[in-house]
């Protein structure tokens, strides 16, 4: 993963003078991808694997280095609150063939994590996410999220210099997930909410939090801003019909 740019500030001034760094890190992680067809499980009798997913003929991985727009993607999945059961399990299925399952570390995984494990890891994270851009989060549990260690420098270089930047290597996508939002609170600040989501509540298909394009974006698609247009003017749709 590419590391951010560093810089060091002091947003707010107070009785108490705080000073806020944003630096550079490096997560050193490779995201096994699923190369060959997966589909989900359909055992109920093994409670473990239930909602999971599995290769369906032979066990075939591609590697691809972890990004940032993997967690913007992770965050994006529509909750089962928003949305229906096959809605999300697609989500989930793309999700998987774009950056690989969460517990996935190594190119002999049969299977990824159950449907419980991805959806506790999931809304878990998207909840500590909206608190974080509301300005409301204090403290995480972390029995559920933790931080992999630091491990070692690497050098990178820089327009006019070089300079050594601290490297985290997650043992898996879970974790790799986890920390670049933990560190990632320059990129996250750009996230916007959706203003249909804000005003009117849950939409199927809406992305609730989203990286606008533009800055006026207000709406995370078209769907959403024309549903909350019919909704401020039912009186037009009417007419309409």
């Amino acid at each position: 993963m590419t590391p951010t740019g560093l810089s060091a500030s002091v947003l707010k001034k107070s009785e108490k003078s705080r000073m806020i760094i944003e630096t550079a890190l490096e997560i050193n992680f490779d995201c096994y991808v699923p190369n060959a067809k997966i589909e989900e499980s359909d055992n109920p009798s093994n409670v473990w694997r239930q909602g999971s997913f599995k290769f369906s003929n032979e066990i075939k991985y591609k590697r691809r280095k972890f990004e940032f727009r993997a967690l913007t993607d992770f965050l994006k999945i529509p909750r089962l609150s928003f949305s229906s059961q096959e809605e999300r399990t697609l989500a989930r299925y793309d999700f998987y063939n774009r950056w690989g399952f969460l517990t996935g570390s190594n190119d002999y995984t049969k299977a990824s994590e159950n449907g419980a494990t991805f959806d506790k890891f999931q809304i878990d994270l998207c909840e500590l996410n909206e608190q974080r851009l509301k300005g409301q989060l204090k403290e995480v549990d972390e029995t559920k999220f933790t931080t992999p260690e630091f491990v070692n420098w690497t050098v990178h270089q820089y327009e006019a210099s070089s300079l050594s930047l601290p490297v985290f290597n997650p043992l898996d996508l879970s974790s790799a997930l986890y920390l670049s939002w933990f560190f990632g609170s320059k990129e996250l600040a750009g996230m916007r909410t959706c203003k249909h989501f804000l005003e009117f509540g849950p939409k199927s298909g809406c992305q609730v939090v989203f990286a606008p394009s533009r800055k006026d974006k207000k709406y995370c698609c078209d769907a959403c801003k024309k549903a909350s247009h019919e909704k401020l003017n039912p009186r037009k749709r009417r007419s309409k019909k």
